[in-house]
């Protein structure tokens, strides 16, 4: 993809009364855009009418990608859990061999949906990779529900034990909801009276 650059090329021309000049009005080909079956450039003098020619030998590398980097990060980097990882407004930009840079859009990334715990996206494209950095949250508490692992009934004065309570709560609607099973809850009364009808759990 690159074409030839003959800084530093010197063209002498040779006469037949054995004079030899350096000459910078020469011409070469091919001018246009190298591919990798390149293997010369041949230059071209002329003087007098007569035109002679001479070889450049040259070899061509194939163009290849040697790092990527996140050139513009994504608009949307906070995320809840369950949520799809957004690629909008990211650039990511592949760097040659041949010293040029270039957008590329054949990338993919390592996790389409994201999870709590999730700090990064990796992307990846021609064995190479890149971080984008994201947060996740949960989503909005919708509701709680509160399961007390206890056989027969309760009796007055009993004490309300928290280790055998299974609270869940309820974070999003839809598509994006997750349940997860809290601890940090609290609960009245602690122990249970005779006009006792319910515990109220709080999360």
């Amino acid at each position: 993809g690159q074409t030839f650059d003959p800084t530093g090329m010197v063209v002498t021309a040779y006469f037949d009364d054995d004079s030899a000049v350096a000459v910078t009005d020469y011409t070469y080909s091919p001018s246009g855009a190298l591919t990798v079956s390149d293997e010369e450039i041949t230059v071209s003098y002329t003087a007098g009418g007569v035109t002679k020619a001479a070889v450049q030998q040259i070899s061509v590398q194939a163009r290849q990608l040697v790092g990527i980097r996140i050139a513009a990060q994504p608009t949307k980097t906070a995320y809840v859990d369950g949520e799809a990882f957004d690629d909008a407004g990211m650039v990511v930009e592949g760097a040659y061999n041949d010293g040029s840079s270039v957008n590329i859009t054949d990338y993919t990334v390592d996790k389409e949906t994201l999870s709590l715990g999730d700090t990064s996206v990796t992307v990846q494209a021609g064995g190479f990779e890149a971080t984008v950095s994201v947060t996740v949250e949960k989503s909005v508490l919708e509701s709680i529900t509160a399961v007390y692992d206890k056989d027969g009934a309760f009796v007055p004065d009993e004490t309300i034990e928290e280790s055998l309570f299974t609270v869940t709560a309820t974070h999003g609607t839809g598509g994006l909801e997750k349940k997860y099973v809290v601890t940090d809850f609290t609960f009245t009364p602690e122990t249970i009276e005779e006009d006792t009808e319910e515990i109220v759990v709080s999360y």
